[in-house]
Parts: C-alpha cells; sequence; structure tokens
C-alpha cells in the first residue's frame, strides 16, 4: 500500500491524531492520577510541527499522569511496517503505531496487532466511513485518526474568484491562468466521478469499463493541450513551481496546506473543492491515518496505550492542533463542530472529504494491482498510443480476471 500511496499523492506521510473520543470506561482523573502508571513505547514518521504537536499532547497527558513514562521514537514511513513486524515477532516494538491505513491486512496477516474487535470501544463518534478503513475482514483492527486527500490550492494575488467547474477552469487557463496538475492514474482519478466513473460496484467489482473513466481522460486530453495546464508526473516540480508563483492552481494534497501557509500567508493562500460539473462533484480518493496496538503488549500496557489514545484524541487536544495546523486534516469524529467563520479552509476540507472516493481494507490488494496496470493504460492514452474506451475495458476485463483468481 506504500506504493499505492507514493502513487497517488508523492509525498512523505503525515501521522496526526485528531478527533475520536473512544470510551474504554476508563475511571475518573481524581481516582486515578496516581494509580495509572507504566511505560508504553510510541512510534511515529511525523516530521516537523506536526511532530512537535504529537510530543506535546503526549507530554500533556504525564504531566497529568506523573507514574505513566512515554517514549515516543521517530521511524521513518518506509521503513515503518517491516521494523515494526520484526520487532513484534521478536516480542518487542511499540504498544501504539501511528501509520497509514493501507498496512493494516499485512500487520493482520502477520499476526502482529490486536483486534480491537471486541475490546468494548465505543466508536459511535466516527464517521462510519472513516471506520471502513480501520475494518478487515469484518473485524476492527485500528482506530482512524485523521484523513487525507485532495483539492485546489491556488494564489489568491493571480486568481480572485476560484474555478469551481471543469470548463471553467480551462477557460481561465486559455485567458492565461496557469494549472498545475499531478499526472498519474491515481493522482488525476478525481475527475473519474464527475462523468459517473467508479471504481468498485455495489459487490466490489471493478467497473470502469462503464464509460465515466473514458470520459474523463478525454477530458484531459483535451486538456493538456492547453499551454497554460500544466501536467507532470512530478509532484515537487509542481509544488516548487506554484510556491515560486508560477502557476496560479494547483490540485494539491491537504497535507501541504500547512507549507503553502508558510509561503502564502493566511491571505495569500486559497483552498477551494476541485472543480465539477453542475451537480456532479469531484470525487479524490481519501485516505485514513490510523493507530493500531501491538499484538504482544502485555495486558497493562495494551490499557495504558488505549488511555493514552483516549486522551490525546480528546476534543481539547484535538483543538490545539486543528488551530496549529491551520487545517490541514480531517477530523474522523462526526461530533466535531468547526466554526466556518474561523476556520474556511477545514470547511472546504471537510465538504470535499463528502464526495471523496474511500477504498476499503477489504479491497486494497485489488487496488494496488489496480493502481499499477491503471497506471501504465493511463500513460498509454495521454500519449495517444490507445483509446480511452481501450483502455478502460482493458483495465476492467485484467482486474475482473484477478477477483476470480482471488
Amino acid at each position: 500500500m506504500q506504493r499505492l500511496y507514493s502513487q497517488f499523492i508523492g509525498f512523505v506521510l503525515v501521522v496526526l491524531i485528531t478527533c475520536s473520543c473512544v470510551s474504554f470506561n476508563i475511571p475518573s482523573q481524581s481516582q486515578t492520577k496516581q494509580r495509572i502508571e507504566g511505560r508504553i513505547l510510541v512510534w511515529y514518521s511525523l516530521e516537523g510541527k506536526t511532530a512537535e504537536l504529537a510530543q506535546q499532547s503526549l507530554d500533556d497527558y504525564t504531566r497529568i499522569y506523573p507514574n505513566v513514562k512515554i517514549v515516543s521514537e521517530y521511524v521513518p514511513e518506509a521503513q515503518l511496517s517491516d521494523l515494526f513486524i520484526k520487532q513484534v515477532k521478536n516480542g518487542l516494538g511499540p504498544d501504539i503505531l501511528f501509520s497509514n491505513y493501507g498496512i493494516i491486512p499485512q500487520l493482520v496477516q502477520e499476526g502482529v496487532i490486536e483486534d480491537l474487535t471486541d475490546a468494548n470501544i465505543d466508536v459511535s463518534s466516527y464517521f462510519p466511513s472513516s471506520l471502513n478503513q480501520v475494518r478487515y475482514q469484518g473485524r476492527l483492527y485500528g482506530l482512524p485518526t485523521s484523513l487525507l486527500t485532495q483539492v485546489l490550492c491556488y494564489n489568491k494575488d493571480k486568481v480572485k474568484s476560484p474555478a469551481t467547474t471543469l470548463d471553467g477552469l480551462l477557460q481561465q487557463a486559455k485567458t492565461g491562468y496557469s494549472v498545475g496538475i499531478f499526472s498519474n492514474f491515481a493522482a488525476t482519478f478525481w475527475g473519474a466521478k464527475i462523468f459517473g466513473g467508479k471504481l468498485f460496484d455495489e459487490q466490489n467489482r471493478v467497473i470502469l469499463d462503464g464509460g465515466g473513466w473514458a470520459k474523463w481522460m478525454e477530458w484531459l486530453k483535451q486538456a493538456q493541450n492547453e499551454p497554460n495546464m500544466i501536467f507532470s508526473d512530478n509532484v515537487i516540480a509542481l509544488r516548487e513551481a506554484f510556491s515560486q508563483g508560477n502557476l496560479a492552481y494547483v490540485v494539491c494534497d491537504s497535507q501541504t496546506i500547512t507549507q503553502y501557509f508558510d509561503i502564502f500567508g493566511r491571505e495569500g493562500l486559497g483552498v477551494a473543492v476541485l472543480p465539477g460539473d453542475g451537480e456532479q462533484s469531484a470525487g479524490p480518493l481519501i485516505y485514513a491515518r490510523v493507530m493500531v496496538f501491538n499484538a504482544v503488549s502485555s495486558a497493562s500496557q495494551k490499557e495504558l496505550a488505549l488511555q493514552v489514545a483516549q486522551f490525546i484524541n480528546n476534543t481539547d487536544q484535538m483543538k490545539k492542533r486543528l488551530i496549529a495546523l491551520e487545517a490541514s486534516f480531517i477530523p474522523v469524529n462526526k461530533n466535531v463542530n468547526i466554526n466556518n467563520r474561523l476556520f474556511p479552509i477545514q470547511a472546504v476540507l471537510n465538504k470535499q472529504a463528502k464526495t471523496a472516493v474511500f477504498i476499503s481494507l477489504d479491497n486494497i490488494e485489488l487496488t494496488e494491482k489496480l493502481f499499477v496496470q491503471g497506471e501504465r493504460l493511463y500513460q498509454k492514452v495521454m500519449v495517444g498510443d490507445l483509446s480511452s474506451t481501450e483502455a478502460a475495458s482493458q483495465l476492467s476485463t485484467e482486474m475482473k480476471m484477478r477477483q476470480e483468481k482471488l
């Protein structure tokens, strides 16, 4: 899944816990301040400001419960799952691991994470769609902590009124507004939904030959002929071009918003939902960041890890991060009320999340293969070596054959 994720957004993943408000039948703070004790280890791949905020939450907990020691360690995302598996199989490893939701099937198959299905966890505060990204084969194997997706970033010095439709975006490009689009199968899938395209039907069958993806590919082919529509498979180059003021728009991932704030400031950066077509909205892929728990931790460590998780995910801690990070992530808690006037960008992210496309854990293995094959065919279509309808038919046929073998 790490390959799948890098295809989509091409950036170092941010591990940030937002809000879940789970219940583990914990005694009141006054009763337990002195009784709660122990030591747990936390692994994450956070960097920069997000790492500082996560550590602040852990420090807040240990100030309230001084008999608890929390050791946090940074592990690069690329090494996280393999090192975790190795450590746990040796009876070691962190009690809490923060990572991308896509690694859950592998960790389940390796038997290294705790099954939370019967742990008496109250998950009523979560958006059901986010819980689908921590459920695998009908069992609960983690807790969603935040969501990441794509939106449209723009330079307010160049764009006064952002485009809301595909035609509007194309017309603005024709009049001189430059648009940067990260160009590959997964990163551009956001437009397929506008034309009725879907990855899977209700029976989890690949249905890309339904016409929607092919129509979207035709729009992309038309758009790439416009000089100001900049298609590139180099996401870093696109970000630099936008940051330097050479692009008016860029299709961006939500976690980069804070980076752009550092460059443009609050008043200079605009964020809008991706353009649609009338009542048809864009459907970018959306991914969950999750926390999972070590299967071989002692009973007391597991209990303490869940207590720490509850604290980190409480509303006050979430609000601190929300303010500090300028709303660069999407909460998974449906009970969190965001003041749209105070957090206009958060309102945009929440709106985009409602039309985003979730990929369930049960479809992860097939989706990874789908994206590899899809990328090959996508490139052929974009250079005119294959028609979009032929590509859609080939991709659906290949995937249906794979499904039959699973």
